[in-house]
């Protein structure tokens, strides 16, 4: 997802970059495996996440960073950083309303209709899992997606059984 929004992170003159866990120190450094794995529309979960990605890139500043990050404990959580103007407290629970958007209308410089966070919520709320913001007014936005992990996630084998 990260590689997919690079041109338009590009376009907006924004650093995208990506945060995994690592495994412990080797020879080889590469990502941890997500141990369990979340039984998950990827397609959709994905969308969640563009969504966050585009409105990190459009209310950030050129030159600045996004940071997509991915913490494999239970529960998942991938989370979306910007550097951007943020979000006052009392608008946290409006910005997931469909059409809301913030500022007035006269006055607004970024793009959009207002249905990408409603979209995000919708999409995680329906895989069992919460969306959380952290932003205050000149300190950015941080948005975390939460995915449970059901017991049977962490065994390939009940995965892959059959009911009898």
């Amino acid at each position: 997802t990260v590689k997919l929004m690079e041109t338009y992170a590009a376009e907006r003159q924004v650093k995208l970059q990506l945060m995994l866990p690592m495994l412990p120190p080797s020879a080889d450094p590469q990502p941890a495996p997500l141990i369990p794995q979340p039984l998950a529309d990827g397609k959709a979960l994905q969308q969640a996440l563009v969504n966050l990605i585009d409105n990190a890139l459009k209310h950030s500043p050129k030159g600045g960073i996004v940071t997509v990050g991915l913490e494999g404990q239970a529960p998942i959580k991938l989370w979306v950083e910007d550097h951007g103007e943020g979000i006052p407290a009392a608008e946290h629970e409006k910005i997931f309303e469909r059409f809301y958007r913030r500022g007035s209308e006269l006055r607004r410089q970024t793009q959009g209709v207002g249905i990408g966070l409603s979209i995000v919520i919708h999409i995680v709320e329906a895989h069992g899992g919460k969306v959380l913001v952290r932003s205050a007014p000149g300190q950015g936005s941080r948005f975390t997606i939460e995915l449970p992990v059901s017991p049977n996630a962490a065994k390939p084998e009940a995965r892959n059984s059959k009911p009898e």
